[in-house]
């Protein structure tokens, strides 16, 4: 009997021994973000603890839903606290593994995950570089592309007549063509490409929200505007000077509140581009259109003057260049 009795007891002190060294290993005791949970919010840092300290060898790592490994910024241990920056992240689901050292010098590995489904707020939509690209694409396609077709089904005349002009209205047909250019490039440049931003020149203290819905605002008032114009031109409507092709004086509609209308538009639009996106290319880009539309306003209105003459003159004096 005395046998199994010490049996026993060797078997008791071996039992204990190992709990002894299992509870020597570290052991996860809160993450922040916490384990499975799903964040309305963005964390700028994660934050591991232990039930004992760990070594200042430990490494946490970071993984998107693509398996892809997020950069993390120097990661700092302190007593039983594993804890690193986070950078931007976007929406998604996020793994973290941990390898720590315990005091018995074991490493310990571990893993969970946490997810961020951030509500779409109303000025993340409004400053969305991919918003305002297809909103000048969608501008371009119906006041140019969809209205030259009309005017070429309507009447068989090409209206991009500005481009097939020569002397000073050649050279703003140029500038105007430079303008929408670099207007395309600078959108697309700051939708495709982060790291490009930077290099655009913003002007932070312009960042400002009520700013960005004056902006929105300019934009919206200047596609109705200029849609509204164009519409009450029907085939009179051209890009530019068309000296070959006799046209009617048009007088009524939103023509009597404004001479040039369209071009009205097109500086809301301008300043819009610029509050939306302050940087130094589209502060350039905005003082560079206002100024061209300035000049081919005024060569349009020599034009008619000579063309219509005394009519002219008369719409001149009851109605206001711009409004």
């Amino acid at each position: 009997m005395s046998n199994w009795k010490w049996f026993g007891v060797l078997l008791a002190l071996i039992g204990s021994l190992y709990a002894l060294r299992l509870s020597a290993h570290a052991q996860l005791i809160s993450a922040d973000p916490a384990i499975g949970r799903t964040l309305d919010f963005y964390p700028s840092e994660l934050r591991l603890t232990f039930d004992q300290p760990i070594s200042p060898l430990s490494n946490v790592r970071l993984l998107a839903d693509n398996f892809k490994v997020i950069a993390l910024p120097q990661q700092q241990v302190s007593n039983d606290l594993l804890a690193t920056t986070l950078p931007p992240l976007p929406q998604g689901v996020y793994t973290v593994q941990y390898d720590v050292i315990s005091a018995d010098g074991d490493i310990v590995c571990g893993s969970h995950e946490f997810a961020i489904a951030v509500p779409i707020k109303l000025m993340d939509m409004l400053t969305s570089p991919w918003l305002l690209a297809s909103y000048y694409l969608l501008f371009l396609a119906i006041a140019v592309g969809w209205r030259a077709y009309r005017v070429w089904r309507l009447s068989g005349v090409n209206a991009l007549t500005q481009y097939h002009t020569e002397g000073v209205h050649g050279l703003a047909s140029n500038v105007f063509r430079a303008v929408f250019a670099g207007i395309a490039l600078v959108l697309l440049s700051n939708a495709l490409f982060v790291s490009a931003r930077p290099y655009l020149v913003p002007i932070a203290w312009l960042a400002w929200s009520p700013l960005h819905l004056l902006g929105w605002s300019l934009l919206l008032i200047a596609f109705v505007i200029v849609v509204i114009a164009q519409v009450q031109m029907g085939s009179a409507w051209r890009i530019g000077i068309d000296v070959g092709q006799k046209s009617e004086l048009v007088t009524a509609g939103i023509f009597r509140y404004s001479r040039n209308p369209i071009f009205l538009g097109m500086r809301f639009a301008f300043l819009g581009l610029f509050l939306l996106l302050p940087t130094a290319f589209t502060l350039l880009l905005w003082v560079l259109g206002d100024v061209m539309i300035q000049i081919q306003v005024r060569l349009e209105e020599d034009y008619l003057s000579e063309t219509f003459g005394v009519a002219y003159q008369r719409y001149t004096r009851r109605v206001r260049r711009w409004i």
